[in-house]
């Protein structure tokens, strides 16, 4: 009886120190938004203040620091080798189990499109989608028995997205532009995902006659602010994308 009991109280103790560790912006934000009803913990290693730029430069300064140990680690480093820090946590934990949301260690798993290396790729929805689904699938094999909890936000979150995505191709058109430019080359994923044409900086000079929204990561006045995530926020995945929904609805209120 005293075994059952100590083994019960081990059980219980692991369970409630289950633990997810990430390492860039845009993995913190997906896990916590599918792990918000489970006890599940979702550790951010780098300090909140670094953009995604300067992240790897960071890790690699503390690749061989002592750190707790952590059941799994959440990652993109199939897309962003410079941001792989498995190794490092494996060495506190040789059971930790790596998830990649960008490319799913399945033979012949889903993998994101994208078309330049280091790519913000997660801000095409549809990006998006397929990592929160691969982010599901793993986070419910590893913690069976809070996959209920955890399908029933994918759901919430996924369609929360795909709404918003619809809400966005409304807005364009009720606002009246006819093209795009991006400020910076971190949205191209996101307008190429747009039904508006996205031009280049000389196609936009030589557009004169067309009405175009300009898309950037910084507030500026006449321009379309986006949340590229490429910094930590205590703001959740979803409220992050209504942001730049709202944004939008304002340029042409």
């Amino acid at each position: 009886m005293r075994l059952i009991v100590v083994f019960l109280l081990l059980l219980v103790s692991k369970t409630f120190a289950a633990s997810v560790v990430t390492v860039t912006p845009i993995t913190e934000s997906m896990s916590r938004a599918l792990l918000i009803d489970t006890p599940i913990e979702v550790v951010y290693l780098p300090p909140k203040r670094l953009p995604i730029n300067r992240i790897s430069s960071w890790l690699n300064k503390h690749r061989t620091d002592p750190m707790a140990p952590f059941d799994s680690i959440v990652n993109i480093s199939s897309m962003r080798p410079d941001l792989n820090f498995y190794s490092t946590v494996r060495s506190r934990n040789i059971h930790v189990i790596p998830i990649d949301i960008a490319e799913a260690l399945l033979p012949g798993g889903e993998r994101v499109a994208v078309q330049k290396p280091n790519e913000y790729f997660w801000l095409n929805p549809n990006n998006a989608l397929l990592m929160l689904g691969i982010l599901k699938r793993d986070l419910s094999l590893i913690w069976p028995e809070y996959a209920p909890q955890i399908a029933h936000q994918h759901q919430k979150v996924s369609q929360s997205l795909r709404q918003i995505a619809l809400e966005l191709e409304d807005s364009l058109l009720e606002s009246g532009y006819e093209a795009i430019l991006n400020a910076s080359g971190n949205t191209q994923p996101f307008t190429k995902g747009l039904l508006l044409p996205t031009l280049s900086k000389q196609e936009s000079n030589e557009a004169t006659s067309l009405k175009i929204l300009t898309v950037s990561t910084k507030k500026s006045v006449d321009q379309w602010l986006v949340d590229d995530f490429s910094r930590h926020s205590k703001t959740t995945f979803i409220n992050r994308w209504k942001a730049t929904l709202e944004n939008l609805n304002r340029l042409h209120k």
